[in-house]
């Protein structure tokens, strides 16, 4: 009875002894948030930009894409008036006016059918893209549109409406 009882305390010291050893593999944690798009890279290195939006701040703008790849910009919007009255009808001038301007700025080669709520589309070829410091610039002939960054890290950018858009880079 002895002998056995020496064993079981030797036996568990040894496993206590085991289980107490540092492990060769750490899992690191860290609290940092995961960041889904990639930092500022420079501009011959870029070929795709995906600028997506995230928060439109005071601006009737529900969904924003700016997709360019490889000299060819697609860029969908839809827009939501202030009012968010669900009969476009009746929705007035004034929720209107930064709507189409905005639109007639954005797709200068599209009329404005008059529905705020629809999904606009539309491709411009051949577009030039400008990434420096300060701010990412997609040219095209009938237009400019600049973002310029909103933080130090280079992961987000604002339009001349602060609608906030997130960026995705390939090489």
């Amino acid at each position: 009875m002895k002998k056995t009882l020496v064993v079981i305390v030797l036996v568990f010291s040894n496993l206590l002894f085991v289980a107490c050893q540092p492990s060769p593999e750490v899992i690191e944690t860290s609290n940092d948030p995961i960041v889904e798009s990639t930092p500022i890279v420079q501009e011959t290195e870029v070929s795709d930009v995906l600028l997506m939006q995230e928060e439109a701040r005071m601006f009737p703008q529900n969904q924003g894409v700016y997709d360019f790849s490889e000299g060819k910009l697609t860029i969908v919007k839809q827009y939501i008036p202030s009012s968010h009255q669900k009969d476009y009808l009746t929705i007035s001038e004034i929720d209107l006016d930064p709507i189409k301007k905005d639109f007639e700025k954005t797709f200068p080669s599209k009329e404005w059918e008059g529905d705020p709520y629809m999904v606009y589309e539309d491709t411009f070829s051949p577009v030039s893209l400008s990434i420096d410091e300060e701010k990412i610039e997609l040219i095209g002939e009938d237009f400019k549109k600049i973002f310029f960054f909103e933080d130090e890290d280079n992961h987000r950018v604002y339009d001349e409406h602060n609608i906030i858009y997130t960026i995705q880079y390939d090489k």
